[in-house]
């Protein structure tokens, strides 16, 4: 009677780890970038994991202050998706999102959805041209990536972009550009 029982217990336990398999994640940064120094300092409060489905590690909350120009990130911390079922849900089918907002003393705000895939790969569900997910704290204009093993996110928002053409974002950086050289004298 005993081996029956110890392979009912084995039978249940490789059930049960079945029911936490982790899936892909990343350890995921929050930035904002401010081409013109804000008029006063500026706390920026993101918030994780207002909405979620089949994630197993939501990161958690963080803030910053911005004082002038440029690109300012806070760590997040650990995000993955939930990779199997479990309790009821049916995660080893159904997609995993994970979602997160900001919002600065200034009055910006912004969210944003992502989709997780277990192959290591992430992309925004809405994109807009003021945020982008990136491999490092660099700005770029990605609205999807992959990555190997434990990967490192960088999730970009431009406050005072929002609701702008990409082609707009960059004849306002380009005019900036022209004046800086400019006024030092360099055209």
């Amino acid at each position: 009677m005993i081996p029956s029982i110890s392979s009912s217990i084995l039978v249940a336990a490789s059930y049960f780890l079945q029911g936490v398999q982790a899936g892909a994640g990343a350890h995921v940064h929050a930035c904002v970038t401010y081409d013109d120094a804000p008029p006063e300092d500026t706390t920026v409060n993101f918030k994780a994991a207002v909405d979620w489905q089949c994630m197993n590690h939501f990161g958690s909350n963080a803030n910053l202050k911005v004082s002038s120009s440029g690109t300012f990130c806070a760590d997040i911390g650990y995000v993955e998706l939930k990779a199997s079922s479990s309790g009821g849900d049916l995660c080893a089918t159904d997609k995993s999102y994970w979602s997160m907002t900001y919002g600065t003393t200034e009055g910006d705000t912004g969210y944003i959805k992502t989709q997780w895939k277990n192959s290591g790969y992430i992309y925004l569900v809405s994109p807009s041209s003021a945020i982008s997910v990136c491999g490092s704290q660099s700005l770029c204009d990605d609205k999807e990536r992959g990555w190997d093993g434990t990967g490192e996110l960088w999730i970009h928002f431009q406050p005072k972009n929002a609701g702008k053409s990409w082609y707009e974002i960059l004849i306002e950086r380009y005019k900036r550009q022209m004046a800086r050289l400019q006024n030092r004298g360099e055209l």
